[in-house]
């Protein structure tokens, strides 16, 4: 599963970090939940835009409404103007795929 090799490799990179990974809507929007109620802070959020047969700028959405000073950025291999836009207007960079890890290791260490 390419969600548990993205959250070991991202895991063992910020070893004193958190890594949090979520596969569909229901899970992401629940993580955000619970960390906004346990007052945590967030370094980063790297979304992709297809979770399931949900969309991604859901979560970005929901980021913006409980982390608004977090970075934000939306993972996509959908290269259309109205993906970049949605993302934009919703305070994302997009990172198109393919993305290597250590390209997104080295954009979070840069934070």
């Amino acid at each position: 599963d390419l969600i548990q090799v993205y959250n070991e490799y991202l895991s063992a990179a910020f070893s004193e970090c958190e890594v949090l990974c979520a596969s569909n809507l229901p899970t992401a929007l629940s993580a955000i939940i619970d960390l906004k109620e346990s007052n945590t802070q967030v370094k980063v959020a790297i979304v992709d835009y297809t979770l399931g047969l949900k969309l991604g700028t859901d979560v970005l959405r929901a980021m913006n409404a409980s982390h608004p000073n977090t970075p934000l950025y939306l993972l996509t291999g959908r290269a259309t103007p109205e993906v970049a836009a949605q993302a934009t207007d919703l305070g994302a960079t997009v990172l198109w795929k393919p993305v290597r890890m250590v390209e997104i290791a080295q954009l979070i260490a840069a934070l």
